[in-house]
């Protein structure tokens, strides 16, 4: 899974320019009905899924889908930019922060299933 947020560390800081400018027409549509927006991320999230796998017979599967959901917030370009624009951060410690939470949230994934 860190490896998997590295990986997405990288390709969000190497194509930074087009992430923003995708990341800019989304959000200029204020207008628009947001139930119609086209869903992004369908990569990433089966590469999530795929890396979390192995996880499947520890946890329970609503505790897993939310795992997946909370991973594929933390991998995108939207924590990147947070991170590099709210804290600052260069990208070394960008990467290192999203791999910190990613293993957060697997350590709280396993947790919350022990206590079921």
């Amino acid at each position: 899974m860190l490896t998997l947020m590295s990986a997405l560390h990288e390709a969000n800081q190497k194509y930074e320019p087009q992430l923003r400018a995708i990341l800019a027409a989304s959000l200029g549509d204020e207008q628009g009905d947001s139930t119609s927006d086209p869903v992004r991320g369908g990569r990433r999230v089966e590469w999530i899924r795929q890396a979390v796998a192995p996880l499947r017979d520890e946890i329970p599967p609503e505790t897993h889908d939310t795992l997946i959901s909370a991973l594929s917030v933390i991998a995108g370009y939207d924590a990147f930019r947070m991170l590099r624009q709210m804290r600052d951060l260069p990208p070394a410690e960008i990467e290192r922060v999203i791999r910190w939470m990613a293993s957060a949230l697997i350590r709280a994934a396993k947790k919350d299933s022990q206590h079921d």
